[in-house]
C-alpha cells in the first residue's frame, strides 16, 4: 500500500503529460482574462486617449495603430480564453506586449515593464506552444484529421 502512494506520489511530482495539462489551459484563461481586462477600456472607454498616447509614440496613423492594439489585447484575450485561434492570437498580443515593455516602457525603470514582459512571455509561450488540448483549437484540428 505504500509504495502504490509513493508511486503516485512520484508520477504527480514527475509526470509530464503536457498534451492533457489542465493548468495550461488555466493559465490561457488567466492571461485571456488579463488581456481583456486592459484592453476593454482602450477600445471601448477611452480610446482617444489611447490614440493620444500612440500618437506621441511617434507611430505613423495613431489612430489604426491604437485600434490594432487594443483589438489584439481584447480580442486576442477573447479568443484566448476558449483557444481559438491561439497562435494568431499570440503573434498579435506578442507584438503589442513588445511595444509596450521596450517601446511605452522604454526608459521606465524594469519594475514598469515587467509586467508586459511577463505577457510577452506568455504570448510566446502561446504562439509556440498552440491552445493545448483542452480547447477549441484542438477540437477543430481533431475534426480535420477525421475528414
Amino acid at each position: 500500500m505504500a509504495s502504490d502512494f509513493k508511486a503516485r506520489v512520484l508520477d504527480f511530482l514527475f509526470r509530464t503529460d503536457e498534451d492533457k495539462n489542465w493548468t495550461y489551459a488555466l493559465l490561457r484563461v488567466f492571461v485571456g482574462g488579463v488581456f481583456i481586462y486592459h484592453g476593454f477600456p482602450k477600445l471601448f472607454q477611452n480610446f482617444d486617449g489611447f490614440s493620444g498616447m500612440v500618437r506621441g509614440l511617434g507611430f505613423p496613423a495613431p489612430g489604426f495603430f491604437a485600434f490594432m492594439a487594443a483589438l489584439a489585447e481584447f480580442g486576442g484575450g477573447v479568443l484566448l480564453i476558449p483557444g481559438l485561434f491561439t497562435r494568431v492570437c499570440a503573434f498579435l498580443m506578442g507584438c503589442t506586449m513588445f511595444v509596450a515593455a521596450f517601446i511605452f516602457h522604454a526608459g521606465h525603470p524594469f519594475a514598469k515593464k515587467e509586467l508586459a514582459i511577463a505577457y510577452l512571455i506568455c504570448s510566446i509561450l502561446f504562439f509556440f506552444k498552440g491552445a493545448g488540448y483542452y480547447s477549441l483549437d484542438r477540437m477543430i484540428s481533431r475534426k480535420k484529421v477525421r475528414a
